[in-house]
């Protein structure tokens, strides 16, 4: 039909009305291009922000699974601080040590956290792309993850270490270390090992360290601030 049309105007000599109406369908093809680009880029955008809000809800779930794990990890520890502090300041006797449920384990008894990434590495992955180039809140995330992850993982592998090097260093002083590792807690030399000896207590007071002056305090860094994520993060998936 624009051909016709066109074919028609030049014919008759109308230069003027042919350029008008040249330039109209000019308009026309830049206005569809300019709609069709609009709305590739809606879809994109639409794409994206659906994208992101899938894995904002894996991070979600990912520290909410934490949470529950790190409170448990830090009740764990806080029901044995007090008996650390009583062997570091020598105020058990024997008859104490075969009655503490948790000397035994005290220095070779862990629970560690093992924190859930899945979020995270999608996460990271679309840093750079769409929509999560330019999210302070990814990079909040991101760089959280990172930190933390990274603290929690040294430490976890100090505590595994000096675990192992007591056990090892048992295994190959003590004479009674086979019966105390199947129960048997009432042989004279282990009570008075437990009770009495310093390098029992200088091991403890190293563990102590380890895990009240360092691993305690970064689990609630952790703890506090994916609390504050988890506000973060529900208050920008509600504005979608």
């Amino acid at each position: 039909m624009f051909r016709k049309i066109k074919h028609k105007l030049l014919t008759n000599g109308r230069i003027k009305n042919y350029l008008k109406y040249a330039l109209g369908e000019v308009l026309l093809i830049v206005i569809g291009i300019l709609i069709a680009v609009s709305i590739n880029n809606w879809n994109r955008n639409r794409a994206e922000t659906e994208i992101k809000k899938g894995i904002f809800h894996i991070l979600l779930n990912d520290i909410q699974i934490d949470l529950k794990e790190v409170k448990q990890i830090l009740d764990y520890y806080e029901d044995k601080r007090s008996t650390f502090e009583k062997v570091i300041a020598d105020t058990l006797s024997q008859k104490e040590i075969l009655e503490c449920n948790h000397c035994r384990y005290l220095i070779t008894g862990r629970r560690l956290l093992t924190i859930n990434t899945r979020g995270f590495q999608q996460l990271n992955r679309s840093i750079n792309t769409g929509e999560f180039k330019s999210d302070s809140l990814t990079f909040d995330v991101v760089n959280f993850y990172t930190t933390l992850d990274d603290e929690v993982e040294k430490l976890n592998s100090l505590i595994n270490e000096d675990i192992i090097e007591n056990l090892k260093h048992w295994r190959d002083t003590y004479p009674w270390y086979a019966s105390s590792s199947i129960g048997e807690l009432k042989e004279e030399a282990y009570v008075r090992y437990f009770a009495n000896d310093p390098e029992y207590k200088n091991r403890v007071a190293f563990h102590y360290m380890l895990i009240y002056e360092n691993y305690v305090p970064v689990l609630k860094t952790f703890q506090a601030k994916s609390e504050m994520i988890v506000k973060d993060v529900k208050a920008r998936m509600d504005e979608k």
